[in-house]
Formats: C-alpha cells, structure tokens, sequence
C-alpha cells in the first residue's frame, strides 16, 4: 500500500476490497427490485438498513453429516475432508470479520438459525422459501 501511495495511486482497497464493494452494491440493486434470498458475501452487511431484511444462519452441526456432504457432493478425498472443511470454515469467518467486525458463527448475529444436518439441504430450502413466501 505504501508503494502504491508514493506512486500516486490514493486507492488503498485491495482488489479484494474492491470485488467486495461491487457485491455490495449489486445485492442492494437486486433487493430493490423486490424480495429474494441472497447467500453468502455479507449480504445482511448490505441489506442492514433495509426493513424486512431477516438474516439466517445455516450450518451443519453434525460433524459425521458435514463430512459425508464434503465428501460426496463435492468430491473431496476422504483424507482431505477435514482440511478442506478447516480450510473452508476459516476463510468464510476471516472474509465476515475482515468486512463486518463481526464473528461470522456469532448467532447473535443472526435472526435465525437452520441446522441443514437436522433439516437437510431441501428442508433449509422450503423454510427460506417460507420466509420469502
């Protein structure tokens, strides 16, 4: 950042930084057309001053489901499994926290929370499906 700065180049965003601000932006354009769910890249960040927004939390508790999930549907060798999901799991808290400030599993965070090892993937689904109605 400091040779960019010496340079003359005042933008300090990264080009993560700059990606991030781009999502923002378009899941705010797309909440104004109307209601909808949006997944992942702080999407309640962009919506916070938005009435009606309910932000959720899914996760899997079941460590043996997670790993069952890791494995069949995205192909990852059984000896891998637990690295990946490791790997996974710090990447999405580390991308929250870097532009929230916020814990990405804190569920006070969260209006609600869905269990997709109790609900399965469908049953997480038709209860965000619910919500939108």
């Amino acid at each position: 950042m400091m040779t960019q700065t010496m340079s003359g180049n005042a933008d300090m965003l990264s080009l993560e930084g700059h990606v991030y601000l781009a999502e923002q932006a378009v899941i705010q354009r797309l909440a104004e057309k109307g209601r909808g769910i949006f997944l992942g890249h702080c999407a309640s960040e962009a919506l916070k001053e938005k009435e009606g927004t309910v932000k959720v939390f899914i996760r899997c508790s079941d460590d043996q489901k997670k790993r069952q999930r890791i494995l069949e549907d995205y192909g990852i060798p059984e000896m891998n499994a637990n690295a990946v999901r490791k790997s996974f799991d710090k990447k999405r808290s580390n991308y929250y926290h870097a532009n929230t400030a916020k814990k990405w599993d804190d569920l006070k965070n969260y209006d609600i929370a869905l269990d997709s090892g109790v609900l399965g993937i469908e049953g997480c689904v038709n209860m965000l499906g619910g919500l939108v109605g």
